[in-house]
């Protein structure tokens, strides 16, 4: 929709604001879980419902239930920026050549060719046990979806993709990875493994939304390709 139909959405978000931000605290709530009830079957307001909940939710996080529906609560917010006009119409340029997909992990990969670059960024390993929630989506992406993963950076490897993963610091990510080996000539190559800060965004207390170690995993293609380009 952001890239098919802009100026729409645009539209439906200018009435979304206008609703919600003329309430009082207990009349935004109301209309959130108003909207949040909702199920529209047009794709324009689908999406604008989504950008709605968004950006009126607690933290802007996603997450449904078992039953696959929405149900973060809401947010307090003194005034959010439920429409950002300007963001929407350069978002939209921006995928206008861009070929969007559903696809199961699996699948994800299957047109990509040697020299192509592939970004993935899957939901993160626990970091442990008490924080252990990956069920964003009615599929849960546990450990065996991980695993299937490994084996299609094993396969993107094989056929020359460039690969760039981002994960969680955790030990079962070292080992899937560090593992691994590929045959480049005479010799075995290995993925490269970088440690990066970033920050959390979710938290209940803003003062513990602190930055934690990520990795950042790329492939031998892709080690490769950018030693030529320093090189050069």
């Amino acid at each position: 929709v952001v890239r098919d139909g802009v100026e729409p959405l645009i539209r439906r978000l200018e009435t979304y604001a206008r609703e919600y931000l003329g309430r009082d605290d207990e009349g935004r709530e109301r209309y959130y879980y108003e909207v949040r009830a909702q199920e529209p079957a047009d794709e324009v307001e689908r999406a604008a419902r989504m950008l709605f909940l968004n950006r009126t939710c607690y933290n802007g996080l996603y997450r449904v239930n078992r039953a696959g529906r929405f149900n973060v609560p809401h947010g307090r917010y003194v005034r959010p920026r439920i429409l950002d006009a300007d963001a929407l119409r350069r978002a939209s340029r921006a995928l206008a050549r861009v070929d969007l997909r559903s696809v199961d992990v699996g699948d994800a990969g299957a047109d990509a060719e040697a020299g192509d670059f592939v970004y993935i960024d899957p939901p993160f390993v626990p970091l442990s046990e008490t924080s252990s929630f990956t069920d964003y989506t009615t599929g849960r992406f546990g450990m065996r979806e991980q695993l299937e993963l490994r084996w299609l950076i094993d396969e993107l490897t094989e056929r020359g993709v460039l690969v760039m993963l981002s994960n969680s610091d955790v030990d079962w990510v070292h080992t899937a990875y560090e593992t691994a080996r590929y045959r480049a000539g005479e010799a075995f190559a290995h993925h490269r493994i970088d440690r990066v800060p970033a920050r959390r965004m979710i938290n209940s207390r803003g003062d513990r939304r602190s930055p934690v170690d990520e990795l950042v995993v790329m492939n031998p293609p892709l080690v490769e390709a950018l030693r030529r380009g320093a090189a050069r």
